[in-house]
């Protein structure tokens, strides 16, 4: 009987240990304030990241070889926002820590590609019929 309730505490402790392993991998720590993309940068960010993407996604389905493409593109983004692709990733797991918030500030960056999309739209010349 003693070995059983013995057996139940070692268990009940070890759970309670991996419980708080848990919880500490899931809390990111906090980035500097100075690490820190500011929301307005970071939605012009994603959506050149989204861009990219769909332009590379274009390519790929054409057969096309994206991976030196890729490269140089998402360099050229970074190059833009003066920042390495390691701040991009820190930055990015920064504003998904709150998914509901994160969710939100997606909206903003659907809307940044929907008001280019409407300026490309206004800039392309009318095309004929005939």
């Amino acid at each position: 009987m003693n070995r059983i309730l013995l057996l139940f505490l070692c268990l009940a402790f070890v759970s309670c240990v991996n419980e708080k392993k848990e919880e500490e991998k899931s809390i990111q720590p906090a980035l500097p304030a100075d690490s820190v993309i500011p929301p307005a940068i970071m939605v012009q960010l994603l959506a050149d990241v989204h861009v990219v993407e769909a332009g590379l996604q274009l390519k790929k389905n054409h057969g096309i070889d994206i991976r030196t493409t890729a490269r140089e593109d998402y360099y050229g983004i970074f190059r833009k926002y003066r920042i390495s692709q390691n701040r991009y990733e820190q930055n990015l797991d920064y504003y998904r820590q709150d998914p509901e918030a994160f969710a939100k500030f997606y909206l903003l960056v659907e809307q940044e590609i929907a008001a280019r999309q409407r300026a490309l739209t206004k800039k392309k010349p009318a095309q004929s019929l005939e």
